[in-house]
């Protein structure tokens, strides 16, 4: 590579040996976060107003997934929100985690 395209494509690029490189410019909080900080009850509700969004969780999440979004949207119109905890998920109880049988499953 000739010096000056060397020196166009690392103009802008911080010093070899930076911190900055290291630690991806910022620190990230990875810490888990509680439904309490979102929610003000964990329980189920029944509604009559407004649009119903059910917002289902990817594996090995939970209805938490969803914490920041229902705030923005309940904060915005009148709705219902349906954010389960998907079966082993979050705060999900089983009588036998091992039952995975299609009588289990609707109940």
């Amino acid at each position: 590579m000739s010096a000056p395209l060397r020196e166009v494509l690392t103009r802008h690029l911080p010093p070899p040996g930076s911190a900055a490189l290291h630690r991806g410019g910022r620190t990230r909080d990875c810490s888990p976060l509680t439904w309490e900080q979102f929610f003000d009850e964990n329980r189920t509700v029944d509604g009559t107003e407004g649009p119903v969004f059910y917002l289902l969780h990817g594996g090995g999440y939970s209805g938490l997934t969803w914490a920041c979004l229902a705030v923005e949207l309940s904060s915005r119109i009148k709705c219902r929100l349906l954010v389960p905890d998907l079966r082993g998920h979050g705060k999900t109880h089983t009588e036998d985690d091992r039952d995975l049988s299609a009588e289990r499953q609707v109940r």
